[in-house]
């Protein structure tokens, strides 16, 4: 009976070892996030806040443990409480919070429920808004004292012209592309990343004498996040939610006025705001957020793509009556591959800026142009003019050989078939770097393949089991041009 009772004992208190172990494991596994967590229950008791909370926010972990948020709210100890907008909504709810002695954060929070469908907990998930600067680059926002938004990574965008081309099947898309700016009806361009999209979209907005003089705003509908992508294109009132600025905000249709709205990855806008573009293209008008005010739109808009819209339709993930919309006047870039007439010129325009840029005299071999006429560009003309600055930068002013071309593409032509060149090279295996600069490249291909492969930057995100903001940060420090 002893045995027993003692073998049962070591049972239970085996049991609450291994319970507190794994209280102590989530704990510390939560204490690494960057992001600040904030858990309550069902009645808005703060059970658990992490260290990167305590970080962003300025509080004492002592002042919030086992008080109610609505409490704290009211001792102005909190300046506002998500999650007790959570419990009253029963709803996901996000928040731009001001804390007194922290950060400016987005808030994020969520409820959690029983199997009978009782709210038991909230969670809140507290960012650093300074970490989706990287997501609003793709707005174009210049800083807020010139108050004006300008397209970015289209260079010399107010010289840029109609390009020229000795293929026929581009030629007579820039003869179309042409008759278009002449309207101001919504274009729609698909094709691959790296062919020139926008810097065809800004071609056409130049070639406009009605919006030429007028602003190009470029809206990347993949990088921004989705709770503040409506605030950012529509603009919002006063006091429209925590956060808003006194005085209210001009949208990025409203800052385009009679210009052009550049949509980029137009296939990675959120499904619930699509039917909102829609109304914008059909009316004409729009409200901020939070406004009872007409807005009337009047810029033409030039969308671009690299998914198939058709497909995402066929799923459920684009609208069929916006793509109907939007594809009026479509334009299909082909890849660099099917425009085999276009590499050399393009390859010597590429070549003169460059070696203006870093006073270099940089050649290529007969060979080494063999070869790069026929290998097939799978980045397209930006991988083109990726390759030719990096050769430019490494070279010493001399001849480019095929060996030496082969090297800086070898992450590219692991899969080429080189049996038709003139010469093959002996090893495919990147040498040249340290084993960092080395694992970054590696690391900066896959991502590369991912965005390259997946129909919107959160699929390339899932497959890769990263999240968005992680994908679209590495993306910006990586300078991956997709």
């Amino acid at each position: 009976m002893r045995n027993a009772q003692s073998t049962t004992s070591r049972d239970i208190l085996n049991k609450m070892k291994e319970q507190e172990f794994e209280i102590y494991s989530l704990r510390e596994m939560m204490n690494k996030l960057q992001e600040g967590i904030y858990i309550t229950d069902g009645r808005g008791v703060t059970l658990y806040v992490n260290n990167a909370f305590i970080n962003l926010s300025g509080l004492n972990r002592e002042d919030l443990m086992g008080k109610r948020v609505y409490d704290l709210r009211d001792e102005n100890i909190l300046p506002t409480s998500c999650c007790a907008r959570v419990i009253e909504t029963k709803q996901a709810v996000s928040t731009i919070n001001n804390y007194y002695h922290g950060q400016k954060c987005l808030v994020s929070g969520s409820p959690i429920f029983d199997h009978s469908g009782k709210l038991i907990r909230t969670i809140a998930i507290v960012r650093d808004v300074s970490e989706l600067d990287a997501m609003m680059e793709y707005l174009g926002e210049e800083k807020e004292s010139q108050n004006k938004i300008q397209i970015k990574n289209v260079p010399e965008i107010e010289k840029y012209t109609m390009p020229d081309s000795r293929e026929p099947s581009m030629q007579e898309i820039y003869h179309k592309a042409s008759n278009l700016a002449k309207l101001n009806s919504t274009i729609l361009i698909t094709g691959e990343t790296g062919t020139g999209k926008d810097y065809l979209a800004a071609a056409i907005h130049n070639l406009n004498d009605d919006t030429k003089r007028k602003r190009l705003i470029r809206i990347n509908c993949g990088a921004i996040p989705e709770h503040l992508i409506e605030s950012e294109l529509f603009g919002y009132e006063s006091g429209a939610f925590t956060g808003a600025k006194p005085g209210g905000k001009k949208g990025l249709f409203e800052e385009a006025g009679e210009g052009t709205v550049f949509l980029d990855e137009i296939g990675d806008m959120p499904y619930i705001l699509q039917v909102k573009l829609l109304n914008v293209l059909n009316d004409k008008q729009f409200y901020r957020v939070g406004g009872n005010t007409i807005i009337n739109f009047n810029a033409r808009v030039i969308a671009t793509t690299n998914a198939n819209l058709s497909r995402l339709v066929q799923e459920k993930k684009f609208r069929a009556d916006l793509y109907y919309r939007l594809n009026v006047f479509p334009i299909i870039l082909p890849p660099l591959q099917d425009r085999k007439k276009d590499i050399i010129s393009l390859l010597n325009k590429f070549l003169k800026d460059f070696n203006h840029k870093y006073l270099n005299r940089h050649s290529y071999s007969p060979e080494a142009i063999q070869f790069l006429k026929e290998y097939p560009w799978p980045g397209n003309i930006r991988e083109l003019k990726n390759f030719v600055e990096k050769s430019v930068v490494f070279s010493q002013g001399f001849a480019m050989t095929c060996d030496e071309v082969q090297q800086i593409l070898s992450f590219e032509i692991s899969n080429f078939d080189l049996s038709e060149l003139p010469r093959e090279p002996e090893n495919l295996t990147e040498t040249w770097g340290s084993l960092k600069n080395q694992m970054n490249a590696y690391e900066k291909r896959i991502l590369s393949e991912a965005i390259s492969k997946a129909s919107t930057y959160r699929e390339a995100a899932h497959n890769l089991g990263i999240d968005l903001s992680t994908l679209m940060r590495k993306k910006k420090r990586f300078n991956i041009k997709h």
